[in-house]
Parts: structure tokens; C-alpha cells; sequence
């Protein structure tokens, strides 16, 4: 009986010393990696002009705070900043419209155009659904009150996140080349 539990136990001592030692062979180095890059990219300052905003607004719409116990002053105070955001996203996602008509003819513009289209359209979903739980609010329809169990937060963040995602993607992996 004794013979049997030692030898099951050397079995999962050697197993786990095989495993720990042999991840190398399963892990990619980081030196490996090529990250995509856009080669070709013509309106290099136009695009890092955009990317810059939008990192701006986002800044911005971190420090928006709506509670429940929130006075009706507050809220409609809260409602013209989410507003105010939401113009600045239509500003930008207007100026990457025009930036894809001047640079039809460059994939790597469209491309990069199209990503930072995206992430403005996911903080603008976030944007309009927490203007949906302002106005809730303000109407004092019950299901507003209850905020953390409200249908609108997790709308709320999963446009933000998404968006936040796209941004971190973009300045993890993405070279871009003059």
C-alpha cells in the first residue's frame, strides 16, 4: 500500500516538473512577434490627430458621474455634458469621413480611418446610453433608481470597453509609418 502511494506520487512529481520546464516550446517570445503595421499611411499626422481626440474625449468621459440620489439640476447638468461629448465624437467621426474621401485611393488610411470610426461609434453607444439612464432618472422611472441592476449599465459598459479595447489594440500592436 505504501509502495503504490510513493509511486504515485513521484508520477505527479515528475509530471509537474515536465510541464513547468517544457513551457517554453508553447509560448511565442516576444521578439518573434511582428506586429501589423501600416506602411503606406499618407495622412500619418490627420489619423494621430483623430486618435488623439477621441483619447481626449475618452479622459472626458471618465470623470462623468450619474447617481440616483443625484438633485434634477445635477442630472440635467450631467444630460448637456453627455450631449456636449457626443457632439465632440460627431466632430470626429465627421473629420475621419472626410479624411476617407481625400485618401480613397490608400488602403492603410481606410483601414486605420475605419478603426478609429469604430472606437467613436462604441463611446458614442455608451454615451447615448447613459443618456437614456439621465433621462430616466429624471422622469423617476423605478427601474432607473435601482442603478446597479439597471438594464442601461451594462449597455454602458460594454460600448465603453469596447471601445477601450480597440484603443488598447491599437497602442499595443499597431506600428505606424510615415
Amino acid at each position: 500500500m505504501r509502495k503504490s502511494f510513493w509511486s504515485k506520487i513521484i508520477i505527479c512529481t515528475v509530471l509537474i516538473c515536465c510541464v513547468a520546464t517544457c513551457t517554453n516550446s508553447y509560448t511565442q517570445s516576444k521578439q518573434d512577434y511582428i506586429s501589423p503595421s501600416l506602411k503606406n499611411v499618407k495622412g500619418y499626422n490627420e489619423l494621430k490627430k483623430n486618435l488623439d481626440e477621441i483619447k481626449r474625449i475618452r479622459k472626458n468621459i471618465y470623470t462623468i458621474d450619474i447617481n440616483t440620489t443625484d438633485t434634477e439640476p445635477k442630472l440635467k447638468s450631467t444630460k448637456e455634458r453627455l450631449n456636449y461629448h457626443l457632439l465632440e465624437l460627431k466632430a470626429v467621426k465627421n473629420n475621419l469621413t472626410k479624411f476617407k474621401g481625400v485618401y480613397s485611393n490608400s488602403k492603410d488610411d481606410i483601414l486605420f480611418a475605419e478603426q478609429l470610426s469604430f472606437i467613436a461609434c462604441s463611446y458614442e453607444l455608451s454615451l447615448n446610453q447613459q443618456l437614456n439612464l439621465v433621462e430616466d432618472l429624471i422622469s423617476e422611472k423605478t427601474e432607473a433608481n435601482k442603478l446597479f441592476f439597471s438594464d442601461n449599465i451594462a449597455h454602458i459598459y460594454y460600448y465603453i470597453t469596447l471601445g477601450d479595447q480597440m484603443i488598447s489594440y491599437i497602442d499595443s500592436y499597431y506600428v505606424l509609418r510615415k
